[in-house]
């Protein structure tokens, strides 16, 4: 028999079909931070997930005025699922510094 691979399966789980039950409000998501700017933040999490950190939702005992003061690029945070953008396909989370 011959070993040759006829058909590599590149399948994924799409998350999106019932992401309120994957990810639900509050529950914890680690992400890797993707890009940074003044005001926002872009995650990804390990499944793949794209996530969106604003700044009025970071949590912490001194005012955000630059996100990139904070995080850095490719910093893996702990994140809280706020609520989510069906539109886009990405989560908006929270960050809690305290």
């Amino acid at each position: 028999m011959n070993n040759e691979t006829i058909y590599k399966l590149n399948w994924q789980y799409d998350y999106w079909g019932d992401i309120e039950k994957c990810f639900p409000k509050g529950c914890k998501v680690t992400a890797v931070v993707n890009k940074v700017t003044y005001n926002y933040a872009f995650l990804i999490t390990a499944e793949g997930i794209i996530c969106y950190l604003y700044k009025g939702k970071i949590s912490s005992p001194w005012i955000v005025k630059d996100l990139t003061e904070v995080i850095t690029l490719r910093e893996s945070l702990n994140c809280t699922v706020a609520d989510y953008d069906f539109e886009k396909k990405r989560l908006i989370v929270s960050l809690n510094l305290n």
